[in-house]
C-alpha cells in the first residue's frame, strides 16, 4: 500500500494477499491498465498515474469454544473456522456427577442457549462457553484447609501443550460470580503434581487462623478455593470477584465500594495479604492479577478515619491593602472510613475562619480561605500545625506626569539656524512611568520624544528644528505654546579701517608723494560701497508709493 513510482510504460507487478478467513474479490480504481482486474497476481502498464484498489471479503468467521465445570463440548475447546452464515452444530456433554446449565458469550446467534445439543449461525467471530453445575454438592478440601462448598471444574489439558496454553481458557465458580481468564501463550509451572483441570470451590470451613483477617479488615461474600495448589503462571493470570446485594450488606457503610480489593491467604506468611485492585462499580466487580491458586476473598479496609493536612499556600504573599488573600492547604483522610475533620484559619494568632469537610476513606481535597487584607505589615497564618506568612503594603499611586518651562532657544533665528525647544517633565506618583511628548509647528506634528521616569523624578526633553523660510512660528508641546521667528539675511556693510584711511592723499602733500602714496583697491572698495548704498536708497524710495496704497 503507498504510493510508489515507475518508468512510463513499465509493467509494474500487483500482487493481493488475503488475510486469514478473506478471499480476494478484484481490483478497482484506474484499472484500464490492468492485466486482469479478476487476478490477485497480475500487472499495470504505467501509462499515467494510477490509483487501484484490492477488495476482499470475508470468507470464514471462528468459533472458539471452551468449559466452566467437568464436561466436553463438540466442537472441542479451542478454535475453529466456518464459512460465513454456516449453521454450526455444538454439543454439551457433562461428566458423570454433572449437569449441562447453559450456552453462555456470544450467544445472539444459537438456536437455544439452554440446550446441550443446538447450533450457532456464523455471523462473526464468536467464543462461546459451555456451564456445567456438579450433581450433589460434594464437600472437599481446600488450600488452607477446612471443607470445601460445592465447586465447578474447568478440563485444561486437551487447551495445553507441554505447560503453554494454545487456547484461551476461562474457569468459573458454580455460582458464576468468580471468573478466572488465561490468556493463549500463558505458562504454568506445575510443580510435582498434575495440572488437568482448575476447580472454584466455595470454602466454609476455615481454621480459625485462616479466618483472622488481621486488623481494620472484613471480608465481603464467600471465600472462594481456586485448586490445584501449587501451581504457578507466567505472566500472571485474571482473577475477576463479583459482589451482589446479599454481599453489599458485609460492607460496613463508611467504605465506600470503590475502595475493595481481592485479599488472598499467603500460607508462608501466615495472613492475608491484599491484591492490587480494579473495581467496577457499574458491574459490582473487583479485579485483581494473580501468580498462583490459593484462597480469595473480597475484603473491605476498616481503618477509622484519620486527617492529616500538608502543603500551606499563600497567594499573594504580598499583597496592597484591601485586596484578596488565599490560604490553603491539602486535606487528606488516610484512613479507610469516611470521616469529618474542622480546619481553623488563625491570623496572627486570632481564629478568623472556620471550616468542616467531609472525606471519604484514602481521599484527599484542598481546602482554601480568603481573607482581605488590611493593616500594612507582616501578618502571621495558621492552620493545624502549619504556618505562613504575607505581607501587606500601602498601595503607590501610580505615575502621573506634569510638564512646564517651555524654552525655545533662540527665539529670533536666521534662515536654516538651529532651534533647541525643551520642556521640563515631572512624575509626581510613586511607580515608575512612561511619558510621551509631542512637539508641534504651526500645528503640525514635527516629532515626538518618550522619557521613563522613577516616581517623583524630573527630567527635560528637546527637540530640534530648523526652517528655510522666514516667518514666524507657533509651537505646541502637550498644550504648552510659544512661538520663534525666523528672519531674511541684512546686507553686511564694510567700513574702512583705519589702515585704510591713513593711505588716502592729504591735501598740500607734493603731488607726485602723493600719487605714490594712492591705493586704488581701497578706493574701488569705497566706492562700491556707496554705490550699493545709494541703490538700496533708490529703491526704498520707489517702494514707498505701493505702501502708500
Amino acid at each position: 500500500m503507498g504510493t510508489h513510482t515507475y518508468p512510463v510504460g513499465a509493467s509494474a507487478n500487483v500482487t493481493a494477499i488475503p488475510a486469514v478467513n478473506w478471499a480476494f474479490v478484484n481490483w478497482t480504481g484506474d484499472v484500464s491498465t490492468v492485466a486482469d482486474v479478476n487476478s490477485a497476481n497480475t500487472t499495470v502498464t504505467m501509462n499515467n498515474d494510477y490509483t487501484i484498489t484490492a477488495n476482499f471479503v470475508r470468507v470464514a468467521w471462528n468459533l472458539t469454544t471452551s468449559v466452566s465445570g467437568s464436561g466436553a463440548v463438540t466442537p472441542s475447546v479451542g478454535s475453529h473456522t466456518y464459512a460465513v452464515g454456516e449453521v454450526v452444530s455444538i454439543t454439551a456433554t457433562p461428566v458423570s456427577g454433572w449437569q449441562f446449565s447453559n450456552w453462555t458469550g456470544d450467544v445472539s446467534t444459537i438456536a437455544n442457549a439452554n440446550s446441550a445439543s443446538t447450533t450457532i449461525t456464523m455471523n462473526d467471530d464468536y467464543a462461546i462457553t459451555a456451564n456445567f453445575t456438579e450433581i450433589p454438592v460434594s464437600g472437599s478440601g481446600g488450600g488452607g484447609g477446612g471443607g470445601g462448598g460445592g465447586g465447578a471444574t474447568t478440563p485444561v489439558s486437551d487447551v495445553m501443550a507441554g505447560n503453554t496454553f494454545v487456547y484461551p481458557v476461562t474457569a468459573r465458580s458454580v455460582d458464576q460470580k468468580v471468573t478466572i481468564s488465561i490468556p493463549k501463550g500463558t505458562t504454568a509451572e506445575i510443580g510435582t503434581g498434575r495440572f488437568n483441570a482448575i476447580s472454584v470451590l466455595v470454602q466454609r470451613d476455615l481454621p480459625e487462623s485462616v479466618q483472622s483477617w488481621g486488623v481494620y479488615l472484613k471480608a465481603v461474600g464467600v471465600i472462594y478455593n481456586v485448586q490445584p495448589d501449587g501451581v504457578s503462571f507466567d505472566p500472571p493470570i485474571d482473577l475477576t470477584i463479583k459482589y451482589d446485594s446479599h454481599d453489599e450488606g458485609s460492607i460496613p457503610a463508611d467504605v465506600d465500594k470503590k475502595d475493595l480489593v481481592i485479599g488472598t491467604y499467603d500460607m508462608g506468611l501466615g495472613r492475608w495479604v491484599l491484591l492490587e485492585s480494579t473495581v467496577d462499580p457499574e458491574n459490582n466487580s473487583v479485579s485483581a492479577k494473580i501468580s498462583h491458586f490459593s484462597l480469595y476473598v473480597i475484603m473491605a479496609r476498616t481503618a477509622p478515619a484519620s486527617f492529616a493536612i500538608s502543603d500551606l499556600a499563600i497567594v499573594p504573599e504580598e499583597a496592597t491593602v484591601g485586596e484578596n488573600v488565599t490560604i490553603s492547604v491539602m486535606a487528606a483522610n488516610t484512613g479507610d472510613l469516611s470521616g469529618s475533620y474542622t480546619l481553623d484559619l488563625k491570623v496572627d494568632g486570632g481564629l478568623t475562619q472556620t471550616k468542616e469537610i467531609t472525606l471519604g476513606g484514602n481521599r484527599q481535597e484542598t481546602v482554601s480561605f480568603s481573607v482581605i487584607a488590611g493593616e500594612a505589615g507582616r501578618h502571621i497564618v495558621g492552620i493545624g500545625d502549619l504556618e505562613g506568612e504575607y505581607q501587606v503594603i500601602v498601595p503607590r499611586t501610580p505615575a502621573h506626569f506634569t510638564i512646564g518651562s517651555l524654552s525655545i532657544s533662540p527665539g529670533d533665528a536666521e534662515i536654516g539656524e538651529t532651534i533647541t525647544i525643551s520642556v521640563s517633565v515631572t512624575n509626581t506618583g510613586e511607580t515608575d512611568g512612561t511619558y510621551e511628548a509631542i512637539l508641534k509647528i504651526n500645528g503640525e506634528v514635527i516629532d515626538t520624544r518618550r522619557i521613563t521616569l522613577a516616581g517623583g523624578s524630573s527630567d527635560n526633553i528637546a527637540f530640534t528644528t530648523s526652517d528655510n523660510e522666514p516667518g514666524t512660528y507657533a509651537v505646541d508641546v502637550n498644550g504648552l505654546v510659544g512661538s520663534f521667528v525666523v528672519r531674511e539675511e541684512t546686507p553686511t556693510v564694510v567700513e574702512p579701517t583705519s589702515n585704510q584711511m591713513e593711505a588716502l592723499p592729504v591735501p598740500g602733500e607734493d603731488d607726485s608723494q602723493a600719487a605714490r602714496s594712492v591705493n586704488w583697491w581701497l578706493i574701488g572698495g569705497i566706492v562700491a560701497v556707496m554705490l550699493a548704498i545709494a541703490g538700496i536708497t533708490f529703491r526704498l524710495k520707489r517702494q514707498k508709493p505701493f505702501s502708500d496704497r
